[in-house]
């Protein structure tokens, strides 16, 4: 696949930044700027260099967060856009413990967006699995989440997740609702 224009900007100037942490032996820098990266990488579908700088990033978070005070938060986000990225190779089962320990530490520090990407995550292997109830009480988890939180971005993505699971569950009064929904926003 071809980085779009856009993409492409984001990583070279994210790569310049990184240079400049890495200049300032900046660990919590460093790991932000991998984070950034994973999830433009596995945004444009470059899942292998997603994957790379991601799981750098978790190394790093690893080695340094007690002497660099790195925020626990970009260590949950780089977990969950591993996750991502996984999922997107189809590795449902690998996916499925980055979104959990993810998961785990967004509820812990109270970061509803962290947790609601978590769970549409999540949602996502039970479909794979088709653990249907499963899935759609993590979907509708997200929703009520997404919801309470007034992230409009998350209102989307979760009406379009349910969407597309109702649709492959054959459920298309409920696909149509929240195909509806989703094109409100």
């Amino acid at each position: 696949h071809l980085l779009s224009g856009d993409h492409q900007k984001a990583i070279a100037n994210y790569e310049k930044a990184q240079e400049l942490f890495k200049k300032l032996d900046d660990k919590s820098g460093q790991v932000i700027i991998l984070n950034n990266l994973c999830h433009t990488y596995h945004q444009s579908n470059q899942l292998a260099i997603a994957l790379r700088v991601g799981l750098a990033g978790q190394q790093l978070y690893e080695a340094y967060s007690q002497t660099d005070d790195i925020p626990i938060r970009v260590y949950a986000y780089t977990l969950n856009n591993v996750g991502n990225t996984y999922l997107k190779q189809h590795d449902f089962e690998t996916a499925v413990g980055y979104f959990e320990k993810a998961s785990a530490i967004f509820r812990q520090q109270s970061d509803l967006y962290g947790e609601i990407y978590s769970l549409r995550g999540l949602a996502q292997v039970k479909m794979h699995h088709q653990e249907y109830d499963e899935a759609f009480t993590k979907f509708q988890r997200a929703l009520t989440l997404a919801e309470k939180s007034e992230i409009r971005v998350e209102l989307v993505q979760c009406h379009l997740a349910l969407a597309k699971a109702y649709k492959e569950t054959n459920d298309f009064e409920q696909a149509l609702f929240h195909f509806e929904k989703y094109y409100e926003f």
